[in-house]
């Protein structure tokens, strides 16, 4: 079993890598879309702004290669931090609609932060999980998270969002599933003990529809 990391030079791809490869994965750093294909499960990390992210995947030529892995065939796909947002509908940062993948409802908005919640939001913060989810199998009911964001995912489906998080009066979505597609705002990477249960449900989910499929 295979699973790639897309990296187009926006995440800390090395982080990722290492504990994916602590959960038994193989790993692949794909920097271009021709080994898509040949792989189990996608992982799409990131930091940054969202209309450099998307110029990213268009000129790298992966927005096809995508569509086809992750919507048509159903691979197992997980999104971080920038990763979730660009699955939505699209983002007005910079005070310009940008169109993302679309692949699920919702959208980025700029976080309004207040007298103690500074924009970015960075730092550790409960996630209150409001679904059972594969994802967040073995982890306690809140479980503690490292975020890094000015953008948050609004407009989610209710039946999309398996997890949430409050950062002063605002509450968002932390995370979001729908079929084979898993994303997460915050950095399962930088979150310790929860972060590396959370890769290890993803790389159980991927074998298991690895299994099925070849079945």
């Amino acid at each position: 079993m295979k699973i790639a990391i897309i990296d187009i030079s926006i995440g800390n791809i090395r982080s990722v890598e290492l504990a994916l490869h602590r959960c038994g994965a193989d790993v692949a750093i794909l920097r271009d879309p021709a080994g898509l294909d040949e792989v189990d499960g996608i992982v799409l990390p990131g930091v940054g702004a969202f209309r450099a992210a998307m110029e990213c995947l268009k000129s790298g030529g992966f927005m096809d290669p995508l569509h086809s892995n992750v919507v048509e065939r159903q691979k197992p796909f997980l999104g971080i931090c920038i990763g979730m947002q660009l699955i939505g509908e699209g983002s007005d940062e910079g005070g310009q609609w940008t169109d993302g993948l679309g692949w699920l409802p919702g959208h980025c908005e700029r976080l309004k932060g207040g007298q103690d919640c500074p924009v970015p939001h960075v730092g550790w913060n409960d996630v209150s999980v409001a679904r059972f989810d594969g994802l967040f199998r073995g982890l306690p009911d809140r479980p503690h998270f490292f975020f890094d964001h000015s953008f948050a995912y609004v407009g989610a489906n209710r039946d999309d969002t398996v997890a949430e998080v409050v950062y002063g009066a605002e509450r968002f979505a932390a995370a979001l599933s729908r079929n084979n597609i898993r994303a997460v705002q915050f950095h399962p990477e930088r979150s310790q003990r929860d972060g590396a249960a959370l890769f290890g449900n993803f790389v159980s989910f991927t074998a298991a529809r690895t299994k099925r499929a070849v079945a």
